[in-house]
């Protein structure tokens, strides 16, 4: 028993001594570029997209009749949804025959008023040719005529006279009597085509077209239900968006725990599994202002982060290509950065221990940006210089 003890403290012993004599790793510092990065992922997204909306209507809900298929590729002015027409259809055929109708009756009323008009006026212009007779040949002369033969001219030229004043009076009801009744045939007519071109205008606003090429996309109602043939659509809800594939942003979803430093105006650097090699630029042009979960009861947030890309479009982009983004938080190039755990701290100073021909030596450092791996040393190092990673303290070489 004191055998086996004995051994084991000569063992212990030849282990401590030839693990004292490991030497301790060093580093040699260089000038580098340090950066703090934010690394994120996401997808590619058309910057512009138009919803497809139901046009507001005062007939109340729409019934769709026909619809796109979801994520079909449609080109500008194709139908994108159908509502259905039939009480439409029927108003306007109604529309239209009763405008025909009145248009008719318009016509038959000026041909009368037209005839009533010329006779009024045919008999006016021949009283007005008897009164201009019997003026040219009244009886005046009393050496050529008696004094009775003289009165009734003069009575022939009266009655004439007041002939004359009876038919151009009566002229002048008729003309005013025509403006009357055509002005009221006009505003029956222009009613009705009124009526007629709000029906038609109603069923062009049945047919949903396309505004540019695209992809139509369907939109979940509230119940995150699509919509679907048969369904009541009512003015303002949208059916679907059509996103314009001339043009892409990537929308990237960071980690509320390690968002520190994420501000607008931030470089961006992005790659896409699918494209090996190829390596995207852009800067962040807007963040969500509060983080929230990715999915349902979980407890990791993100914050939703836009990035405009530098080059918007190329032929393998589309709606939902996968990326990874890295952020560029601080890129100070030129500078001094170690390893986290090379710096130490005593009392109120930062140092590192820095490898000597004497042994290692405790520098002072002044420090500046830190990252989760990497401290920026701003004075007190040399490039050149060899660093432990570790406290030496306890001695070393």
């Amino acid at each position: 028993m004191k055998r086996s003890a004995l051994f084991l403290l000569m063992g212990w012993g030849i282990w401590s001594c030839s693990s004292s004599q490991i030497p301790a790793k060093a580093f040699t510092l260089e000038a580098q570029t340090f950066e703090i990065r934010i690394e994120g992922q996401g997808s590619l997204r058309p910057v512009k997209t138009t919803p497809i909306q139901v046009p507001p209507s005062r007939r109340g809900p729409k019934n769709i009749a026909w619809l796109a298929p979801n994520g079909q590729p449609v080109k500008a002015g194709e139908k994108l949804v159908l509502f259905d027409s039939l009480d439409l259809s029927r108003q306007e055929v109604e529309y239209l025959r009763d405008l025909e109708n009145t248009a008719l009756e318009i016509a038959i009323r000026r041909g009368e008023l037209g005839s009533e008009s010329l006779g009024i006026h045919n008999q006016l212009d021949l009283v007005r040719l008897e009164k201009d007779q019997a003026e040219q040949f009244a009886a005046r002369d009393e050496t050529l005529y008696s004094r009775m033969e003289i009165l009734d001219s003069e009575a022939d030229i009266h009655y004439l006279t007041a002939k004359e004043d009876h038919f151009s009076h009566k002229a002048d009801e008729h003309s005013q009597k025509t403006e009357t009744e055509t002005q009221i045939l006009d505003l029956k007519k222009n009613s009705q085509a009124l009526k007629l071109e709000q029906v038609q205008s109603q069923l062009k606003e049945l047919e949903l077209l396309a505004p540019h090429d695209g992809i139509f996309i369907y939109t979940p109602n509230w119940s995150g239900q699509d919509p679907f043939v048969g369904m009541m659509a009512w003015g303002g809800m949208q059916l679907g968006e059509l996103p314009d594939n001339s043009a892409f942003e990537a929308l990237v979803y960071v980690r509320e725990s390690e968002a520190g430093g994420l501000v607008e105006g931030l470089t961006v650097s992005l790659t896409a599994p699918s494209q090996p090699g190829v390596v995207l630029s852009g800067k962040v042009t807007r963040i969500d202002a509060l983080a929230k979960p990715l999915e349902k009861d979980s407890p990791i947030k993100y914050f939703e982060v836009v990035v405009s890309l530098d080059t918007p479009f190329a032929d393998w982009m589309a709606t939902g290509v996968r990326v990874e983004a890295t952020l560029f938080v601080e890129q100070i190039p030129q500078t001094f950065a170690v390893p986290n755990q090379a710096v130490f701290h005593e009392k109120d100073s930062d140092f590192v221990w820095v490898k000597s021909s004497s042994g290692p030596q405790k520098r002072p450092v002044e420090l500046g940006k830190r990252s989760t791996t990497l401290t920026q040393i701003t004075s007190g190092l040399n490039e050149g210089d060899q660093l432990y990673l570790e406290s030496m303290s306890g001695g070393g070489s």
